[in-house]
């Protein structure tokens, strides 16, 4: 025999019923209040429907989703707690599975000590540094990272702001690159115009060998010119010599002949 409700019953459960309503209705709006909701599932004749609510912070969620940095909080020990969609891009991760993983984890061994060194200062004041992280897939990626200390009610305990240094680091390489090229050109021109200032050094010495010699020579010939002037000087005076003894030999003889 089955036993009826009675219409008492009946009442006394759609009481508790609606009393269970309107205190999840309560609880709804506290959190609305509070800006623990971000967005409202309503069911429609099409289906559910979600319809986001918009606070006073909601202009700086959308700038920190659409700011080309990567953005994120960490706890105290590194874990990220939320992320922006860049942070998620530059890590190469799909954003949920981002949220909940260790920072460190992405930092490259060789600069996890200046990692934890930017953390714990971040902790209490500011820092700026520049590491290198190491993405989902392989790829090094240059981050200059800047760490701020999150209020002391945040459940957060810094924020965490990361710019890709990527292009800067390919136009400071190829910078780099330019300046070696032109050292080793200034090298070279250099080892060019010393080895022509010491063919300069020699030929001048060559060609002051050269004149030097072609004085020696010239003082040889003037030598020789001067010796052969003065033999033919002496031969003339011998001549003049030879020919005033003629002439006074002949008239000796003519002389005695009469």
């Amino acid at each position: 025999m089955t036993v009826q409700p009675t219409s008492h019953d009946v009442l006394v459960r759609e009481v508790e019923l609606l009393r269970a309503k309107l205190s999840e209705a309560e609880q709804a709006l506290v959190a609305i209040r509070n800006g623990g909701v971000d967005a409202i599932v309503v069911e429609g004749p099409e289906g559910p429907q979600v319809f986001t609510l918009r606070g006073a912070d909601h202009p700086y969620r959308i700038l920190i989703e659409q700011m080309n940095e990567g953005a994120g909080t960490l706890s105290a020990d590194g874990v990220v707690l939320y992320a922006n969609r860049r942070l998620a891009e530059l890590l190469d991760l799909p954003l949920e599975q981002l949220i909940g993983a260790t920072f460190r984890l992405f930092v490259v061994p060789s600069d996890l000590t200046l990692f934890a060194g930017l953390l714990e200062q971040g902790r209490s004041d500011r820092s700026e540094g520049d590491i290198m992280v190491q993405s989902a897939h392989g790829s090094a990626i240059p981050l200059h990272l800047s760490v701020r200390r999150l209020p002391e009610d945040s459940v957060a305990a810094v924020c965490l702001v990361a710019t890709d240094l990527t292009e800067r680091k390919r136009r400071e390489d190829a910078l780099q690159a330019a300046h070696d090229r032109l050292e080793e050109r200034v090298a070279d021109r250099t080892e060019a115009l010393t080895r022509a200032n010491q063919e300069l050094r020699a030929s001048r010495a060559e060609a002051v060998g050269s004149m030097e010699d072609a004085q020696k020579a010239r003082r040889a010939v003037e030598e020789v010119n001067r010796e052969l002037r003065e033999e033919s000087a002496r031969k003339k005076r011998t001549a003049k010599a030879l020919q005033r003894s003629e002439e006074r030999f002949r008239m000796l003889f003519e002389g005695t002949v009469l």
